[in-house]
């Protein structure tokens, strides 16, 4: 915490939780570091233009203006009671109202980041209220911008909710905050009462809430940093509510805990890990732990004890850092029971769990819109390392189109591929279009089980069915890949980077670190080799890991990972 306050003291500012830029002190907020642009400030938010060509990654210049930054300098005036950072939260404040006059920036294009940039300002206000820097002066220009605040959101709520995704979630949450929270705006109550709405009431037949999170607690977004973000926010809604003396009904509470004991089937106890599986965009709306941003253990927690739900807990402070902010209590320590066969049949995720490794295997059919290209994707972990993985997604927005288009596609992913032609035929921007359906079955018999799964894949360019069966006893698994189709196709395998890797015949290679010991045996193909492959664990930042690739043409082939 400290490190990220005094890196942006001196002008470096901490990007998407991970990497740091030159933006100066204060930030220069409509600056983008890595291409060297700024945005204008001269027009209303829906006419504005970046100044360089082509245009570059929104969320570059975006990030700075959530004020994450705000989480991070009154938690250090909370735990120190040293006023300068206090005054150097109400300075980061003053500065951004200053460079973004209402309506006039890039700032206030999105509903969703102006939500986010609020409920930032709001922590800080009331965690650095007690100090000198909480001036008249200051407060009058922080309770004029909620106001203005409330205005943008609620002028586009359609849009919002039009997204299907966690837009509505996010400005829901801010209405609802503001409205309870600033009575003396005359529009305080129509706040309040539509940011519930969005959650769960009529008249908006959307009903969010019940809408995004299915019955079986899979998010809508196929993602799980979306799935945290939509804790995240719905955590926040939540304790306002209840602060307020004005809960919010028990079906979004019940919506919340089974999306918590969802996430709680795939968040890895020794490292905080999750599937780095599908859109990864950096956000990290509640920034309220000293853990590492691909930590998922702090939230976590933080949503088992606000659902009332028992769990895996320590006494790890960093890790309960979080629960005691939002709840102001400590989490209690229980006794991790998960079983060793789960399914999340709405969402199509299905794990297989031995002592010491966990996979994941993704089947089922889409009921709204998919993110990645990544049917039968499987995802593996052992011992606290990941090592089958997905590869994240990067950017959304790249000037280099081979690699935007890379990360969402077949090839990015542990599946398998006909010939070049992706699962799903690409539409514009984030859509795709020709969905596969699948099915699956599971079976266990003493010490064995065998997943297998279907996918159909059905686009104008080609037309097969996958069969990927799966057979676990204890930490080996056996993948046996055909299809019913005479094309040649490619199995893909993205492992861990810091394997160190000798080939023992023809057909096994066996992959070490300090830690574990993978043996890799494979039967029934044309050819295999490794290379190395491009992943993103943070938005905006690129690693290499490897990638092994298996040809075939026809017939089963199968690949058996044994761990140690």
């Amino acid at each position: 915490m400290t490190k990220v306050c005094d890196s942006a003291i001196l002008g470096n500012h901490t990007f998407f939780s991970r990497w740091k830029s030159d933006l100066g002190w204060p930030p220069r907020f409509n600056h983008d570091p890595i291409h060297q642009s700024t945005w204008s400030t001269a027009d209303h938010w829906t006419d504005v233009k970046c100044s360089s060509s082509p245009p570059t990654d929104i969320k570059l210049v975006w990030e700075a203006s959530r004020l994450s930054l705000a989480y991070y300098l009154s938690r250090e005036y909370a735990y120190s009671k040293e006023s300068i950072w206090a005054a150097y939260f109400w300075e980061l404040v003053g500065s951004w109202i200053h460079q973004n006059p209402v309506n006039q920036t890039v700032a206030w294009s999105c509903g969703q980041e102006v939500s986010f940039r609020a409920m930032a300002i709001l922590w800080g206000l009331f965690n650095t209220l007690d100090s000198s820097s909480a001036t008249p002066e200051n407060l009058s220009a922080v309770h004029l911008l909620l106001w203005q605040t409330g205005k943008r959101i609620a002028a586009t709520t359609d849009y919002a909710i039009s997204q299907e995704n966690n837009h509505s979630l996010s400005e829901a949450t801010v209405l609802w905050t503001i409205g309870l929270m600033f009575p003396e705006f005359k529009e305080a109550n129509a706040w309040k009462t539509k940011g519930k709405q969005f959650f769960a009431h009529p008249p908006l037949a959307s009903k969010e809430v019940e809408r995004q999170i299915y019955s079986d607690g899979s998010y809508v977004q196929h993602s799980f940093n979306y799935h945290r973000v939509m804790l995240d926010d719905l955590m926040w809604a939540i304790r306002i509510g209840e602060i307020n003396g004005e809960p919010l009904p028990d079906s979004i509470r019940q919506k919340f805990s089974a999306a918590t004991q969802w996430l709680g089937q795939f968040v890895d106890e020794q490292s905080g890990g999750v599937p780095n599986y599908g859109a990864n965009d950096g956000a990290n709306v509640l920034p309220l732990s000293c853990t590492d941003y691909s930590d998922y253990r702090p939230t976590l927690r933080a949503a088992e004890l606000i659902a009332g739900l028992n769990s895996n807990h320590t006494s790890d402070t960093k890790l309960n850092e979080k629960a005691l902010w939002l709840s102001g209590k400590l989490p209690t320590e229980q006794t991790s029971k998960r079983t060793n066969i789960w399914s999340a049949e709405d969402g199509g995720y299905h794990v297989l769990r031995s002592p010491h490794s966990q996979l994941m295997v993704r089947c089922g059919n889409y009921c709204d819109r998919p993110s990645h290209a990544d049917m039968l994707h499987i995802d593996l972990w052992h011992r606290g390392i990941n090592v089958l993985r997905d590869s994240g997604s990067y950017r959304y927005h790249h000037s280099d189109e081979k690699v935007k288009n890379y990360f969402p596609s077949v090839k990015a992913h542990n599946t398998v591929q006909v010939k070049d032609f992706s699962q799903m035929t690409k539409g514009p921007s984030f859509l795709w279009l020709d969905w596969p359906t699948a099915n699956y079955s599971i079976d266990s018999e003493g010490s064995e089980t065998v997943f297998k799964g279907r996918a159909h894949i059905k686009t104008e360019q080609i037309r097969y069915t996958h069969f990927r069966d799966i057979i676990q006893q204890a930490d080996s698994f056996r993948v046996c890949d055909r299809l019913d189709s005479t094309n040649e196709f490619f199995i893909y395998w993205h492992l861990n980077g810091d394997l160190t890797w000798s080939e023992t015949t023809p057909n096994q290679w066996v992959g070490t670190t300090k830690d574990i010991r993978l043996s890799i045996n494979i039967d029934g193909h044309k050819n295999a080799e490794f290379t190395k492959a491009p992943e993103s664990l943070y938005y905006g930042e690129t690693q290499n890991h490897w990638l092994l690739t298996i040809q075939a043409s026809t017939g089963a082939v199968t690949t058996r990972f044994d761990l140690l």
